[in-house]
């Protein structure tokens, strides 16, 4: 492969990440659990994001998905991310 087609390869990788859907999301063990509609499931600490880090347990429980799948809000926190930034920043179980 040349420069340019592993330039290609990292935008379509990309484009894939931010357009990646979640089935389900929740929390348990200090880790948000992501699953997506192509059958991944990804797990981080909630201290990677210090937004959630200070909530209590049961506000981070109160987890839902918004638009499709697209977002994830805890509404107790007032916070939100996307699928694509738990797959950027997880590990893939």
């Amino acid at each position: 492969m040349d420069v340019e087609e592993v330039k290609f390869m990292d935008i379509m990788n990309t484009v894939n990440a931010l357009d990646t859907k979640a089935r389900r999301v929740w929390v348990e063990s200090g880790r948000i659990l992501l699953e997506t509609e192509d059958g991944r499931t990804v797990a981080v600490p909630v201290s990677t994001y210090p937004q959630l880090a200070w909530g209590k347990d049961e506000d981070l429980k109160k987890v839902r998905l918004l638009g499709g799948g697209k977002m994830i809000h805890w509404p107790r926190l007032e916070e939100a991310l996307r699928p694509s930034d738990l797959l950027r920043d997880g590990k893939v179980c």
